[in-house]
C-alpha cells in the first residue's frame, strides 16, 4: 500500500474523530422520560396531583461543557401525606439506577409544609421536585363565624442590590409579578438601563449609595464617599451617584460600616437626601450605626433592614431567611428583606413568594414602609 493510501486514512480519522466529538457537545441529555418511568409509581401512591401545568417547567442547562435537560416539578400533597414515607420511596425506586437523590429537605412555614429534592444523573441536576402540603386550621376554630375584620395583611418589601453589572437576572425577576425594590450602584455599565426598565414596569428604584467600610480589603466602587472627604466634595459626589440613577425615590448604604458610624458625615448626607425629598434605608452593615437617630435629627424619612436574605448562597440558607423574614411580619405586621443580584437570589424569590402570598403576606415597595 502506498504512503497516500495511509494519509487518507488518517485524514478520514480525524475527520471521523471531530465530528463524534462535535455531536457528543451538541447531543442534549433528556432523561425525562426515563426518570418519569421511575419516580410515576412513587407519586401516585402518594397519591399527589401536580399543582398546575405552570409549576411544570423544563429548561436546557449546561454544565462543565454539558448540555441537558433540567425539570422543576410541584405537587400538592394530600392531607395524610407522610413525607418521610415519600422521601424513602423515592430513593428506594432511584437505587441501583443511574439516578439518585442528592439533597432532600423539610420546611415548615406558618402555613404550609414543603418537601424539596434534587435528583441528579451523575453530576448533572436533572429535577427538582418540591411538595407542598398546606395546613388547615383546627376545626372549632374553622367552624366559628369571623367577623368582618379590616386588619391590613402583613407586609414585606424586598430590596435588591447590587445591580448595574449586568442584565442577566431581570427577565426571572420581571416573571414573579410582585414587588420588589431595585437598589442600583451608581456609574455602572448597566446602571441607567435597569433603573429605566425596571421604572417602565412599575417597580420602585433607589440609589446603592457606596459609602466606605472599615476593611481595607475589599475593593471600593470609584464612586464611594469616604469619612475623610470635606462636606463640599461629599455633597458633590452624592449629587453625582443621584443623577447617575434616573427616577430614584431612595436610597440605601453599599457597604458603609465606617461611613454609617460617622455622625457628620451621615447629617450632611441625609441632610442633603431630604432636601431632594429622597428616603433612607440604612442596610445595618454596622450594629453601631448612628443613622436611625441622626435621620430623627434631620427629620429625613427612614427605614432600617430586617434580615439579609443571601449572606451565603446555598438555596437552602435563602429559604430559610425568607421563612424568618414571613415570622417577623406575621408577629410584628412588616419586614424589610435585602438580598442582591445573584441568580441563585433571584431563583429562590421567584419560588417563594407567590408561596408566601398564599400565606397572606402582601409584598410592597419599600416606600410604602419608610417612616
Amino acid at each position: 500500500m502506498n504512503r497516500n493510501f495511509f494519509v487518507s486514512i488518517g485524514i478520514l480519522l480525524i475527520i471521523g474523530m471531530t465530528a463524534f466529538l462535535w455531536w457528543g457537545s451538541q447531543r442534549i441529555i433528556d432523561k425525562t422520560a426515563e426518570i418519569d418511568h421511575l419516580i410515576d409509581p412513587v407519586f401516585h401512591k402518594s397519591d399527589l396531583t401536580r399543582i398546575s401545568p405552570t409549576a411544570q417547567s423544563r429548561a436546557q442547562k449546561v454544565q462543565n461543557g454539558k448540555k441537558y435537560i433540567h425539570i422543576d416539578r410541584m405537587f400538592e400533597a394530600p392531607a395524610k401525606f407522610n413525607w418521610k414515607f415519600f422521601d424513602t420511596s423515592l430513593k428506594s425506586a432511584l437505587k441501583n439506577t443511574d439516578f439518585r437523590v442528592s439533597r432532600s429537605d423539610f420546611k415548615s412555614m406558618q402555613t404550609r409544609e414543603t418537601y424539596y429534592a434534587d435528583i441528579v444523573f451523575g453530576k448533572l441536576l436533572i429535577m427538582t421536585l418540591r411538595v407542598d402540603l398546606k395546613r388547615a386550621p383546627p376545626k372549632e376554630i374553622a367552624a366559628k363565624p369571623q367577623p368582618p375584620t379590616t386588619k391590613k395583611h402583613p407586609r414585606i418589601a424586598i430590596v435588591i442590590d447590587d445591580f448595574g453589572y449586568t442584565t442577566a437576572n431581570l427577565e426571572t425577576l420581571f416573571s414573579i409579578d410582585e414587588p420588589v425594590t431595585f437598589s442600583i450602584l451608581p456609574n455602572l455599565q448597566h446602571s441607567r438601563e435597569i433603573a429605566q426598565l425596571a421604572r417602565s414596569r412599575g417597580y420602585e428604584v433607589m440609589l446603592h449609595l457606596p459609602l466606605e467600610p472599615y476593611s481595607n480589603k475589599v475593593t471600593l466602587e470609584p464612586d464611594t464617599i469616604r469619612s475623610g472627604m470635606s462636606r463640599g466634595e461629599v455633597l458633590k459626589q452624592l449629587a453625582k451617584n443621584i443623577a447617575a440613577v434616573p427616577g430614584l425615590s431612595g436610597a440605601n448604604n453599599h457597604m458603609g460600616s465606617k461611613a454609617t458610624d460617622d455622625k457628620a458625615l451621615m447629617t450632611g448626607i441625609l441632610s442633603f437626601l431630604k432636601s431632594r425629598n429622597l428616603y433612607f434605608l440604612d442596610s445595618l452593615t454596622s450594629m453601631h450605626s448612628i443613622c436611625a437617630e441622626t435621620a430623627k435629627e434631620t427629620g429625613e424619612r427612614f427605614a432600617q433592614r430586617d434580615i439579609f436574605l443571601d449572606n451565603s448562597g446555598e438555596t437552602d440558607y435563602i429559604i430559610n431567611q425568607l421563612a424568618k423574614l414571613e415570622k417577623l411580619a406575621l408577629r410584628r405586621g412588616y419586614a424589610i428583606g435585602i438580598c442582591h443580584d445573584r441568580k441563585n437570589s433571584i431563583h429562590v424569590l421567584s419560588r417563594m413568594m407567590p408561596e408566601m402570598v398564599r400565606d397572606g403576606i402582601e409584598f410592597v415597595s419599600l416606600s410604602e414602609l419608610v417612616q
